[in-house]
C-alpha cells in the first residue's frame, strides 16, 4: 500500500475527489526522489475508486481512496517489461 498527503485547503470529501478525478498528473516527486527519467510519470483517478500509472516504460494500477486529505493506493498490479535503467530505478521508487 502507498499513501500521499495531500496538502489543499479543506473541503468536503466528495470535493476533493473531484479535483483530482479524470485528470492525468504528471508525478514529480515520490519521496525525496525527484528526478524522474524524462518527466514521463503519470498518475490518472477514476471516478469508481480505480488508478492507473506509467512509469515511461511499465503501466500499472489498482485502487484508490480518498479521505482526511490522505489518498491511499492499494492492490496495485503492473507490467513487467525491461526498460533502461534510469526508468527502471524510477519505476522502483513508484512501486
Amino acid at each position: 500500500m502507498i499513501a500521499l498527503a495531500l496538502v489543499m485547503p479543506s473541503l468536503a470529501q466528495a470535493a476533493q475527489a473531484q479535483l483530482f478525478v479524470g485528470t492525468p498528473w504528471k508525478i514529480a516527486q515520490v519521496g525525496s526522489h525527484t528526478g524522474f527519467a524524462q518527466g514521463v510519470a503519470t498518475l490518472s483517478l477514476d471516478r469508481e475508486g480505480g488508478f492507473s500509472a506509467f512509469s515511461g516504460c511499465n503501466g500499472m494500477g489498482g485502487s484508490y481512496t480518498l479521505a482526511a486529505q490522505k489518498l491511499e493506493f492499494k492492490g496495485m498490479v503492473g507490467t513487467l517489461m525491461a526498460c533502461d535503467e534510469p526508468k527502471m530505478r524510477d519505476e522502483q521508487i513508484l512501486k
